[in-house]
């Protein structure tokens, strides 16, 4: 999951002109990018805990076997 250049830089599928613009950002702002890598770091560890992932489920599942 990305969501656009806060936590990474999002290029359409088959687009290499795109590719190659974010490929040169990504080399010309270092700065920013280790501000994206760092963002991206903290938004996978809230949202893809192991523990947060098996309670989601868990929850998932009680909440379908009420319906």
């Amino acid at each position: 999951i990305t969501l656009k250049i806060i936590n990474g830089i999002l290029v359409p599928p088959r687009n290499s002109e795109k590719l190659a613009s974010a490929i040169t950002y990504a080399i010309d702002n270092l700065e920013d990018m280790q501000n994206i890598a760092e963002k991206g770091h903290v938004f996978v560890n809230e949202n893809f805990d192991v523990k947060k992932m098996v309670l989601d489920i868990d929850n998932l599942y009680k909440k379908l076997l009420k319906i």
